[in-house]
């Protein structure tokens, strides 16, 4: 039995998870465009359902008036990424009347971040189809969960050819973010913040909160922000 195998199925998962999490970020380096993930654990870490953890990512930070309209494309890629990956086990999950899918998006799938158009316009697209299918799978067995990080410590903030990102810190580790995620499968609710509070001791629901609430106020301060960072 190999130390993986020995592991309770929480750590397994989690485990699993990070990996997911920093691999990610390490083919990109090498790709630079975006790539997806869907992560079939055997059953859920406490409950005997089956899980599909989906993970996406687009590459690229880079101020509008200078993006080619190749990087968008990516988005459109990874759009139908999810979906096709989605679907890929859905038909089981319902057949047998159970399953829980889990799709990890961003906080950038709130927020808009400058110069990661093409980031966010793919974790925008995230969200909604998330919670639409919330809505229509409502009644078959099959779960669906939204989990929306914060800034994670991998290398996806040092691509080569990107914008200087406008947030520096600090991060959360892929493995505290994956276990977090581990235990929004164990939760009840939809959608999940990880971490649910910053370091810096900032609520990252209460900001999305507070964004909606006056949008045109929170634009004003990033654009702020953008600016006097250069």
């Amino acid at each position: 039995m190999s130390a993986l195998e020995a592991q309770p199925p929480r750590s397994s998962a989690v485990g699993t998870i990070a990996g997911l999490l920093a691999t990610m970020s390490i083919v990109l380096s090498s790709l630079g465009a975006g790539l997806g993930f869907i992560l079939e654990l055997e059953a859920h870490p406490v409950r005997t359902i089956p899980v599909a953890v989906v993970l996406a990512i687009v590459a690229g930070r880079m101020s509008d008036r200078h993006q080619a309209l190749s990087r968008f494309a990516v988005f459109f890629a990874m759009a139908a990424w999810v979906v096709g990956m989605t679907l890929a086990v859905l038909p089981g999950m319902l057949a047998r009347g159970s399953g829980l899918v889990v799709n990890v998006s961003s906080m950038g799938g709130r927020l808009g971040i400058d110069h990661e158009a093409a980031y966010c316009a793919s974790k925008f697209a995230m969200c909604g189809w998330s919670e639409v299918m919330r809505l229509d799978l409502d009644g078959t067995g099959v779960q669906v969960k939204l989990i929306l990080p914060g800034p994670i410590g991998t290398e996806i903030w040092d691509q080569p050819g990107n914008d200087p990102a406008q947030y520096d810190g600090p991060f959360t580790s892929a493995t505290d973010a994956a276990a977090g995620i581990v235990a929004a499968m164990e939760g009840d609710g939809f959608e999940y913040y990880v971490p649910e509070v910053l370091e810096i001791g900032v609520s990252q629901k209460d900001v999305v909160v507070g964004k909606t609430g006056d949008v045109d106020s929170f634009l004003t301060g990033m654009a702020a922000m953008s600016a006097s960072k250069g």
